[in-house]
């Protein structure tokens, strides 16, 4: 009885050990299943007419199977379908459902027909497909582009400019596009120093924009893989070189097409191709010649906005002019022409604020000049017009903004009247008379007069060595505000405080901070050295570590460091926010010990 007993109990176990595994696949499978999506292909983007040719639906993690509804295509006849296909694959513990309908159809009439979009529903939500284009031609239209087709290429690679004839000081991008017919796993380009160019790489995307392209009637896949925003520093002729883009793709293994030499679908090899890029010819213009007083090197388009804080104030009091400019152009390479302030105020160094961004049109945001002034006497002050002027390329002549209505009104100081004014009442005049009387009734001598050494050498010694203090004092608070007035010398004073006010307006995501690192060591080092240019590479940054650090295998981590995460911001599927955090604390020890140098 006991032995039945022991029999049924495991037979009990081993059934709930079952539902127990079978509940935990399914679980674990809704819990790393990815979102639903679906997709639409055809085999060919060209073809005869009368040729055949496949629409499949791809239905990527949802609940259901949908049927697709291809009435509504015209132009197209039905010749079979539709094969249904199922599928479970897992890709980095991400579990996927693929279900696939697929049609054969072929084009009635010639032309560019295209596949209208269609709408499916999964759980209450609704997606979308794209539409697509198709080009039918004729059968003899087709050979003769088979020659042609025989000499093009599975990759190209070209670089594209904006403009190709620029101004100085304008700036312009560059698109590195790809075109491609096989699959790309993975790409690597190297980052360039331009010479004779401001040189600004645009962050990129995780997710890669990928667009059809015809050429010489060939379908390419094409995307754009690198924006560099250039702006030219002299005039003339000249050429962008080639440049080199190494892919990762796909190759089929030949001679495993059965399902039982590879049953999952490995069966691709993958292998490395150089793709160079042509030459880019450009010509740089100069500007036109005799610019306006108030042109300091502006270029692109803007407006400006000039007041002060407050239209009236007092005398001795500190009033502010705030000066904007704003729009699209080259911030980094003009300043404000200093305006001509009336002999009756005294005027401080501006504080100059940027907030500029480089996006695909350039760089677009706003530069504010603030001048501080003091006032000495009361009146009402017309100021003379603010001028500025900028080159507008689309327009290829000078432009002038101006602010006419500045009017200031200062009054006298109340405050400092009543003091000049105010006298010592009775009482306070009794108090000090008592206080003077106190004084000369204990009045009593300190030295003899009978004494011949009154003062001694270290007496002497003493009020030397004092009065030596107080000129070094003196001198080192008039070398201080000297300084101060000086906008290189408060950067690289602010340098570090800087630094970290960068680093905690870095957004969450570890993409966005890694490219980010470079450019705050970049911005850190500038400050320190005094440079107006930020945008420094990284043999600028060594060379400024250089002087401050003898020690080879530190400089030897700080230019791994830099080499790292250069290459990781092309291979942002090995970025995560771990390891941006380790790249960014890597970086502020090496910040702290230049500090102490």
């Amino acid at each position: 009885m006991k032995q039945y007993i022991s029999k049924k109990g495991d037979s009990f176990f081993t059934i709930r050990f079952f539902w127990g595994i079978l509940f935990s696949l399914l679980f674990t499978e809704m819990l790393f299943a990815a979102a639903p999506q679906v997709k639409v292909s055809i085999s060919a983007y060209e073809i005869t007419v009368g040729e055949r040719f496949q629409l499949t639906f791809t239905f990527e993690n949802f609940s259901s199977n949908p049927e697709p509804d291809i009435a509504q295509l015209e132009n197209f006849s039905i010749v079979s379908g539709p094969l249904k296909s199922r599928q479970t694959t897992w890709i980095n513990g991400e579990s996927t459902k693929i279900y696939s309908v697929t049609y054969t159809l072929v084009p009635l009439k010639t032309g560019r027909l295209t596949i209208p979009s269609f709408m499916f529903k999964d759980k209450r939500q609704e997606y979308q497909t794209e539409s697509i284009t198709l080009l039918v031609r004729e059968p003899s239209e087709i050979k003769a582009l088979k020659e042609k087709r025989e000499e093009l290429k599975p990759f190209y690679f070209e670089i594209i400019p904006s403009t190709t004839a620029p101004y100085v000081g304008e700036p312009f991008l560059l698109f590195y596009k790809i075109y491609f017919r096989q699959n790309i796993r993975n790409y690597h380009i190297d980052r360039i120093l331009f010479n004779g160019y401001l040189t600004d790489y645009l962050p990129m995307p995780r997710n890669i924009t990928v667009q059809p392209d015809t050429i010489q009637g060939v379908t390419y896949q094409t995307a754009i893989l690198q924006k560099v925003l250039l702006t030219p520093t002299k005039s003339g002729k000249d050429t962008i070189p080639s440049q080199i883009i190494r892919l990762e793709v796909e190759s089929p293994q030949a001679g495993r097409r059965s399902f039982f030499d590879d049953p999952f679908g490995m069966g691709i090899q993958l292998r490395n191709v150089d793709v160079v890029s042509p030459d880019v010819v450009l010509t740089i213009r100069s500007l036109p010649p005799n610019p306006p007083t108030s042109f300091t090197g502006a270029i692109g388009s803007f407006t400006m906005q000039a007041a002060f804080d407050t239209l009236k104030t007092e005398e001795n009091q500190a009033v502010t002019l705030k000066i904007n400019i704003q729009g699209k152009g080259n911030f980094k390479n003009f300043t404000f022409p200093k305006p001509d302030f009336p002999e009756q105020f005294m005027v401080f160094e501006p504080e100059i604020q940027e907030n500029i961004n480089p996006t695909d049109e350039g760089y677009i945001g706003s530069k504010t000049w603030e001048y501080v002034l003091i006032p000495n006497y009361q009146g009402t002050y017309y100021f003379e017009p603010i001028e500025f002027s900028y080159f507008s390329p689309e327009e290829k002549r000078y432009k002038k903004l101006m602010k006419t209505d500045l009017i200031l009104t200062v009054t006298p100081n109340t405050q400092l009247i009543r003091e000049q004014q105010h006298g010592l009442s009775q009482q306070e005049v009794e108090l000090l008379s008592q206080d003077i009387r106190f004084i000369y009734l204990k009045e009593r001598r300190i030295i003899s007069p009978d004494s011949k050494n009154t003062l001694h050498f270290s007496d002497w010694l003493g009020y030397v060595f004092s009065v030596l203090i107080c000129l070094a004092g003196g001198i080192y608070a008039g070398i201080q505000k000297f300084l101060e007035k000086s906008p290189n010398y408060r950067r690289k004073k602010s340098a570090f405080r800087t630094l970290q006010v960068g680093l905690k307006q870095l957004p969450e995501n570890p993409e966005e901070i890694l490219a980010a690192l470079p450019k705050l060591f970049a911005k850190y080092v500038a400050d320190k050295e005094g440079h107006h240019r930020q945008n420094l590479t990284r043999q600028d940054v060594m060379a400024y570590c250089r002087k401050k650090i003898s020690n080879e295998s530190l400089l030897s981590d700080i230019d791994s460091w830099w080499r790292e995460v250069e290459s990781l911001n092309y291979m942002p599927a090995e970025i995560d926010a771990q390891k941006a955090k380790e790249y960014r604390e890597k970086m502020m020890q090496f910040i702290r010990i230049l500090e102490k140098k």
